[in-house]
């Protein structure tokens, strides 16, 4: 079945130029973790030994061997994958080699837990620091690298230790424990994001005809070599190509690994909108006349009020009678002598808007300081005089030129904005359902999902 793509290849795009990186500490779908049983039900991609890491630079599965890099010089060429490590017992212990299977990786399983006499303790992959070259996560035959993700998770570490006072003052052994512990943490929730990136390609791909899938690949390919890598210039404050993949190998990453995560992401982003919305449904009637009822209050304008004000501060005068006498006889002013409001503030009101004759402008009713004359300017008739009032400033008085009274828009006028809401809810959660789908179909692992492990049925590399 032949898809159009440039639809979502637009949207794609723009998605990752507005996030270019996982966005890691942002809630996350959970983890579908998948045993060696569910492993050996797939067709073995070609991969070889799981335990051969792909160097940064390189890419299988999928997507193939992405071309050489064009902005960096031969310096940078990555070097050949490491060679896979077999783990054997030595011909001293109890039982020997283990015999050759038919699962290629069995060889690459210890029996027991207790290290070869002679061989140092295997790292656990789990725990920081983490080498850029290292598989963190596999889905289905594609695989996530730590190089794909430390640049955002180690700039995200750098920007909050900057600002940490408590954090400066740790000894250099407590930062290096604290900043281990951050980037556990952020390389747990950053490939989850990176994983449903990944699952949505994968069901991409085997969808399109490869032909498209190519031409359009390519695209997003060349649009990251000429626009937005100077966007990640900017970005990680670079004055040339070279400085960029210079700062981004020193976060533990490289352009080539930045360009593999922004394909994937625009691909991803495309794809995900045009499956959900070819599922999209119009609101009925009811539903929306259900959600006007439930959140009401959204539709509510505040009763707001203009007004004029009169102000004598109990500071400014000896005692509080003489500035009750005072705002007695500026308020006579007004209305025995027909002195204009205006005049009479500019003279003598202590009030901030003296100088614009006391004019205040729109105010929502509850929203000012004082209780009181929030209480009077909604209450008293539109153009008449208020008492003198009272409050811990001081006394005022106040006359109201305009106001408007609380007002709620009918269902009628807010339908489109409903049906709006309506549909971006239901794209989310329609989004995240169609993920899940994925995750059931599709073999997952992380480095974290051996940690539980306490047998030989969860696959490892």
């Amino acid at each position: 079945m032949t898809l159009t793509f440039s639809r979502f290849l637009a949207i794609g795009l723009l998605a990752a130029a507005i996030a270019p990186l996982p966005a890691a500490l942002r809630a996350v779908l959970p983890s579908v973790f998948r045993s060696a049983a569910a492993w050996a039900q797939i067709e073995d991609p070609g991969f070889g030994d799981p335990t051969t890491l792909t160097q940064p630079g390189t890419r299988g599965g999928f997507g193939g061997t992405l071309p050489n890099n064009p902005y960096l010089p031969q310096s940078y060429v990555p070097s050949a994958p490491l060679p896979p490590v077999a783990a054997v017992r030595p011909q001293g212990w109890p039982g020997g080699n283990p015999p050759a299977a038919a699962d290629p990786y069995a060889q690459n399983r210890l029996a027991s837990s207790v290290s070869p006499v002679g061989t140092a303790p295997r790292r656990d992959p789990a725990e920081p620091p983490y080498d850029p070259a290292e598989m963190m996560a596999r889905i289905g035959p594609e695989r996530i690298q730590a190089c794909e993700v430390l640049p955002m998770i180690n700039r995200a570490i750098q920007r909050v230790v900057s600002k940490n006072e408590e954090f400066a003052k740790l000894s250099p052994e407590d930062q290096q424990r604290e900043i281990h512990r951050a980037q556990r943490s952020y390389m747990e929730a950053a490939l989850q994001e990176v994983i449903s990136n990944k699952l949505l390609v994968a069901e991409l791909r085997a969808t399109l005809e490869p032909k498209a899938l190519e031409d359009n690949e390519k695209r997003i390919r060349d649009y990251f070599n000429t626009e937005y890598i100077h966007e990640l210039r900017k970005q990680y404050n670079a004055s040339s190509i070279i400085e960029l993949e210079d700062k981004l190998r020193a976060l533990g990453g490289s352009i080539d690994s930045q360009r593999r995560l922004f394909i994937d992401q625009s691909m991803a982003a495309g794809w995900l909108q045009q499956s959900v919305s070819r599922a999209e449904k119009d609101p009925t009637h009811d539903e929306m006349l259900e959600y006007y009822n439930a959140h009401v209050t959204d539709w509510e304008t505040p009763a707001r009020a203009r007004w004029e004000e009169i102000t004598a501060k109990w500071s400014n005068f000896r005692t509080r009678d003489d500035a009750r006498a005072a705002i007695a006889r500026w308020g006579n002013d007004v209305f025995v002598r027909h002195v204009p409001f205006g005049e009479v503030a500019k003279a003598h009101s202590q009030d901030y808007a003296a100088d614009d004759g006391g004019v205040h402008d729109w105010a929502s009713k509850g929203s000012l300081v004082s209780e009181a004359i929030d209480q009077a300017l909604f209450s008293l008739p539109i153009g008449q005089l208020s008492q003198i009032i009272e409050d811990e400033e001081g006394c005022h008085i106040v006359r109201v030129l305009e106001r408007d009274e609380l007002r709620r828009a009918p269902f009628v006028e807010v339908q489109p904005e409903i049906k709006q809401a309506l549909h971006d809810g239901g794209a989310e959660e329609r989004r995240k359902k169609y993920v899940e789908k994925l995750r059931e179909r599709i073999p997952v692992w992380t480095v974290f999902d051996a940690e539980n492990a306490t047998d030989d049925s969860t696959w490892q590399r």
